[in-house]
């Protein structure tokens, strides 16, 4: 059946634009859909909490029975997971568990309320989600300007606060699309971020748009609009006139330029602000020097900080302006970086003038079709006739989101609130509502929980604290056979899933472990996955878009470039892998280790290994078994704790053999002969993580990889010889001790790709050899190989990621095995 919406007529432009509902699909059967439809209120009996009430309608048709509770222990642990991504430190875990008065009900949810009163609680479910708003610090393909977004970190840090506050969710989606058009305090313009932080697609500004709309829509109520850009929804009443109109609303938005982003906060008067005054302004001067010597009769600002950076570039040639972006943004990277840089929001305002949206026939821009007025999608409106008005319209469209009519906004925020406490969605596709998106096994409970959020001044803390007071939430995750066989997915949630923790909260607990974890709230990101690995809780590391460092992928962490409402859940070798040779989880380890050094004999350390990682006494067993494992773990059997051993020695062309000595001392940064260089014995010869330095004549600097199995393998990198100074070098990659499978030699100032294919069997080695072909003197190299397998999708080892120090000792070697235990990696 197809419809006719009524529209205003804008310039003479016809007034009714057809808006069929596509696919086949009735405006009647639309106007069924289970999520199209107002949440509905069940009656109920009131003997028990309403989230087991009705659970227990769809368990009791399946035969189900609930199975105990989970042990005090196993609930405070959960709770804290669920609510902070921490554990329960000490004082707050003794407190818990030795309070035995009251039911269990009760004592829960004493619990949840002290760890929802944590700050901590923002941090968890601020990255909740960041993962939905596609949040990252850099702007992926921009060639144009800087890389980073100098101020993304205002926005995390809004979200953080915003949750901390438990802001209604209602307001806090209305502020994320229309801050500046709203009566807020101006720092609440940071929540602007939402929209300003995506890809930039080299800056093609109706694929910008493409990613707001989508952003927008999949957040709050589950619809993919990203389908409606170049043909009507083939499942969904959704048409290409509902996507223009929304398009208007964002083309008739800019971004503020960096330079006139509105400051949310200025740090103290002091000298390390006034020296990033003085740097920031010596950057602005270098720039309109430069447009002084290419621009006749430029006027140079009487604030060098406060002028229009557009105005040059509009009067420079394409090459001038690309040395001229360059300027510019060394001063956005400045303020990106500096602590003493004020922060500002990544903000936005409408146009002076909005635009008038067209439909780009096919979604080709340069297509242009009929004109279509800035309004919320025709199907989901209260009024047919209602278009935005006032200015872009975004704050109309803001408050069409949040309306209370709106049957999306409050199911789509109850469904992930659901997963993220319980485990699972109910319903399957927390992204999608739409026509295909199956109703679920447990309608009438998520018509509940959307209710109940509305009804209490749409607090997030509500409706966790709700969800959590529940038995299905107290439930113990162990199956008995009835369920394994009768519901092996826990679809009717007769018991807990057993949750691994993800990437944040795995991080963070180890922090926790060992003593190194900084609780600071926000800031600006920090590399979290290079040496030294600061202490700062995983959301507040520095997110590349483009370049997401391996750390994160092996780990499930969601791609930056779109929304994303669930996460996938992998076990793969690499991940163990990493565990088990990552320099952070020995620099973990060892720090855990040294903390329980102060407890007296080997007993007494082995029991507070335990407590403090897995926050139990170990039992009889268990202590038996570490004692045996301290007493048979060999010392000084390797050299380093990762893939690769650093080393010197001469290779013999006669034999054709590598005689490889391990080099004795790290320095913390680099492998070598001793603590100074150089080296009585080994002289320069020394490797650190980008390369290193050899010694006389053909003493050589040799790296080894050993095959952990037989596969082919492609390795690659680059042996530079960076000073110009001096002789070259000659490097060598030499297999199974035996052969010499390629040679380079460089050149002062000189460099060379290395990339070689190798068929290698398990425990042969590959040398990586490079010696000086005269005078050793301004002979540093650099050199960091990586390899893959054929067909593999990570390294099997990379010398700079992977350059590791010494490998453990017993002690941090038995903190490793309980850090690795299944035990710390899952909730319970």
């Amino acid at each position: 059946m197809s419809v006719r919406v009524p529209a205003a007529v804008l310039l003479g432009v016809i007034a009714l634009l057809p808006a069929a509902v596509p696919g086949g699909v009735s405006l009647d059967g639309a106007r069924s859909h289970w999520a199209f439809q107002a949440p509905k209120r069940v009656a109920l009996s009131g003997e028990g909490h309403p989230v087991d009430e009705l659970l227990a309608i769809r368990q009791n048709e399946k035969g189900l029975t609930l199975v105990p509770e989970a042990s005090r222990e196993v609930l405070l642990r959960r709770a804290w997971h669920v609510i902070t991504g921490l554990q329960p430190e000490g004082g707050i875990l003794a407190g818990a568990l030795s309070e035995r008065k009251g039911s269990l009900p009760d004592w829960s949810a004493r619990i949840v309320d002290e760890a929802l009163a944590s700050p901590h609680f923002g941090e968890r479910w601020a990255r909740h989600w960041l993962d939905v708003a596609r949040y990252a610090d850099t702007k992926g393909y921009d060639f144009t300007a800087g890389r980073l977004f100098p101020f993304a970190f205002t926005y995390r840090d809004w979200v953080v606060r915003s949750l901390n506050q438990d802001l209604p969710y209602d307001e806090f989606l209305r502020r994320q699309v229309a801050a500046d058009l709203m009566d807020v305090p101006v720092r609440e313009q940071a929540a602007l971020g939402f929209l300003t932080l995506g890809r930039r697609y080299l800056n093609k500004h109706d694929l910008i748009i493409a990613d707001r709309i989508d952003v927008t829509f999949r957040s709050t109520m589950g619809l993919t609009m990203q389908c409606v850009r170049c043909h009507d929804h083939k499942s969904d009443p959704l048409t290409m006139a509902d996507y223009y109109g929304l398009y208007g609303v964002f083309d008739s938005t800019e971004e503020l330029p960096e330079g006139e982003l509105p400051v949310i906060s200025i740090p103290e008067d002091s000298p390390g602000y006034r020296k990033f005054r003085d740097e920031l302004t010596a950057r602005a001067n270098a720039a309109h020097d430069y447009a002084a010597e290419k621009i006749k009769g430029y006027q140079r600002p009487s604030n060098p900080l406060k002028f229009d950076r557009k105005a040059a570039l509009n009067k420079l040639n394409q090459t001038e302006r690309g040395k001229y972006r360059g300027l510019l943004a060394k001063l956005d990277e400045l303020e990106g970086s500096s602590e003493f840089a004020p922060a500002r929001a990544m903000a936005v305002r409408d146009r002076a003038t909005p635009r008038e949206p067209v439909i780009f026939e096919r979604g080709q821009l340069g297509n242009r079709g009929a004109r279509v007025p800035r309004a919320f999608p025709a199907f989901f409106r209260d009024d047919p006739d209602r278009i935005f008005k006032r200015g872009s319209g975004r704050l109309e469209l803001a408050q069409q989101l949040t309306r209370p009519g709106n049957p999306l906004t409050a199911r789509v925020c109850a469904n992930r609130v659901w997963m993220h406490v319980m485990g699972s969605p109910l319903v399957a596709t927390p992204g999608d509502f739409g026509l295909q998106a199956q109703e679920p096994l447990h309608a009438a409970l998520l018509d509940h929980l959307a209710l109940h959020l509305m009804e209490h001044r749409w607090s997030i803390k509500a409706l966790i604290r709700h969800i959590m007071a529940s038995r299905a939430w107290r439930s113990s995750s162990v199956s008995d056979e009835n369920l394994a066989g009768n519901d092996p997915e826990n679809r009717y949630y007769a018991r807990s899933n057993r949750q691994r923790k993800d990437l944040e909260s795995w991080r963070d607990t180890t922090l926790q472990a060992s003593g190194r974890l900084d609780r600071k709230l926000g800031g600006r990101p920090v590399k979290i996955h290079a040496a030294p690995f600061p202490g700062r809780r995983t959301i507040y590391g520095l997110i590349e878009r483009q370049n997401t460092p391996s750390f994160f992928r092996i780990f499930d962490f969601p791609d930056t470039s779109q929304p994303v409402v669930k996460r996938v859940s992998t076990t793969t070798p690499n991940q163990a892998l990493y565990l088990m040779n990552s320099p952070f989880l020995h620099g973990e380890a060892r720090a855990t280790a040294e903390a329980t050094a102060s407890h007296g004999g080997e007993k007494e350390r082995i029991l507070a290994l335990y407590q403090r990682i897995l926050l139990r006494r170990p039992s009889p067993e268990e202590l038996v078994r570490a004692r045996v494992f301290l007493g048979s773990t060999e010392q000084g059997v390797r050299q380093s704790a990762g893939a690769w051993s650093y080393g010197h020695g001469r290779f013999s062309r006669d034999s054709q053999r590598v005689d490889f000595k391990p080099l004795p001392h790290f320095t913390g940064k680099a492998w070598q002969g001793g603590p100074k260089l150089p080296d009585r014995e080994t002289g320069w010869v020394h490797w650190s993580s980008q390369g290193g330095h050899p010694g006389h004549g053909d003493h050589a600097a040799i790296l080894r990889w050993v095959a952990p199995r037989k596969a082919t393998v492609r390795i690659s990198g680059e042996l530079s010889r960076p000073a110009g100074k001096g002789d070259a070098v000659r490097g060598l990659v030499v297999v199974g001790n035996e052969k010499v499978i390629s040679e380079w030699t460089v050149k002062p100032g000189g460099k060379v790709e290395t990339r070689l294919v190798l068929r290698v069997v398990a425990g042969q080695t590959v040398d990586f050899l490079v010696e000086s072909t005269g005078d050793e003197s301004w002979d540093g190299f650099q050199w960091a190989p990586v390899i893959m397998e054929e067909g593999g999708e990570l390294p099997l080892a990379e010398a700079q990621a992977g350059f590791s120090g010494p490998a453990l000792d017993r002690w941090p070697l038995l903190a490793q095995v309980l850090l690795l235990s299944n035990e710390f990696l899952y909730v319970d």
